[in-house]
């Protein structure tokens, strides 16, 4: 029973962060390996078989066509494998270094300590290593805040070393990982005496009162719901349009408050187009039959990106099948033009060079639009540097017309 109740949260969990998935899939598959290598074949088969019917049950009561399930997984990988690379962020590596040695202590312990036969130690490491090294990516690569879910996991990890450790000597290598938290949390978050019984206490209240407002008061939550998206409508004061439309970069909040019927793209947030797949996805949307009527748009990089490389592939068809209308509260509005073209045949080559980093590439005098496709193939050590960590920040130089230079992301 209680193995089912375990296994079924497994099926949950990617449906909440779809990133989980290979941590969920990982501890499944360990664990159904040590079910029968024990010869425990009914828990093998459960740990292997009620992720996969939760993942089926929770998608379709929350309304999702089952068949939908597969294609979630699919769009998720270029969304996932080009997450390193595109959203790193650089940060204080004196946590990194602590997070690493209070990982190797607690890994060791696992191995020499448990009071286990060698191959169920040999799970518990693997299992540890999962969550770890996995946690070591969500909270290192974008090293700010991120930062935080390291810092929590070393904790827990050291926590249910209790259960495992066999004497009291041994459990007090858990002080490391202890130490670690410490370390890392305090740098992003308040931790005192009396924050630490506020978050606690909080988390309960906060619950106690759910319920109670759910059993006690018509409408709720609807109703903050509702005031939520009032707050939002009034805050950015967008107009209802006739058709359909789509905002960029970001900021859907405040398209979905407005009223306004919308038609997102693929990939709905512009940051997050940053694999070529994901920006031929984005592009192939607006030639689309089903390309929005209108679009509002403001240029918002993050993290200091060249601004034209957030959806940079849908530029050329926005200012080719569009045309501005209206200039409000800081976007730009635009409207579908009657007859679209196609923005290859419209377009013209003028440049196709290979460059080594470091090189000044002067442009062509034009006095149409330029618009570069930059290809950069990293080596065998950068996939591996990404798939381990992170790779170094790719750096462009530009020097305006008017001798003003500037450097993006």
């Amino acid at each position: 029973f209680f193995v089912v109740i375990i296994f079924s949260s497994l099926g949950f969990l990617p449906l909440v962060k779809g990133s989980l998935l290979i941590l969920c899939c990982a501890v499944s598959i360990l664990c159904t390996a040590l079910f029968l290598f024990k010869k425990r074949k009914t828990l093998a088969l459960t740990s292997l078989l009620f992720p996969l019917v939760s993942i089926v049950f929770f998608w379709t009561i929350s309304g999702q066509p089952v068949t939908g399930l597969p294609s979630y997984f699919i769009n998720m990988i270029p969304i996932v494998s080009g997450y390193t690379e595109a959203m790193a962020l650089k940060g204080n590596t004196r946590e990194i270094t602590i997070y690493i040695a209070a990982s190797l202590a607690l890994l060791l312990s696992v191995f020499l300590k448990a009071n286990k036969d060698m191959p169920t130690r040999m799970f518990l490491v693997s299992i540890y290593f999962v969550f770890l090294f996995l946690s070591f990516k969500a909270g290192f690569v974008r090293h700010d805040g991120h930062a935080l879910i390291a810092g929590t996991s070393i904790l827990l990890a050291g926590i249910s070393t209790f259960f495992i450790l066999n004497n009291h000597i041994s459990k007090l290598l858990i002080i490391p990982s202890m130490m670690a938290s410490f370390y890392i949390n305090t740098n992003y978050t308040t931790i005192t005496s009396s924050a630490l019984l506020n978050y606690t206490t909080s988390t309960f209240s906060a619950s106690w009162s759910g319920i109670k407002n759910r059993i006690t008061l018509k409408n709720w939550p609807r109703s903050i719901f509702d005031n939520a998206l009032e707050s939002l409508k009034s805050e950015a004061n967008l107009p209802v349009l006739k058709g359909t439309s789509d905002i960029y970069s970001y900021n859907q909040s405040y398209l979905i408050a407005s009223g306004n019927d919308w038609n997102p793209r693929p990939v709905f947030q512009s940051y997050s187009v940053y694999t070529p797949a994901l920006a031929e996805m984005n592009k192939q949307h607006l030639v689309g039959r089903n390309a929005p009527d209108n679009i509002i748009f403001r240029v918002e990089p993050i993290d200091r990106n060249m601004p034209s490389t957030e959806d940079g592939a849908s530029w050329p068809v926005l200012m080719t099948n569009y045309r501005p209308v209206l200039f409000k509260n800081n976007f730009l509005f635009l409207e579908k033009n009657k007859k679209i073209e196609d923005v290859r045949t419209s377009s013209l080559s003028v440049m196709d060079e290979k460059h080594k980093f470091g090189d000044i590439i002067e442009l062509p005098v034009s006095d149409q639009l330029l618009f570069a496709k930059i290809e950069i193939t990293p080596t065998i050590i950068g996939r591996l540097v990404s798939i381990l960590f992170k790779p170094s920040q790719l750096q462009l130089k530009v020097e305006l017309s008017s001798g003003v230079t500037k450097q993006y992301r």
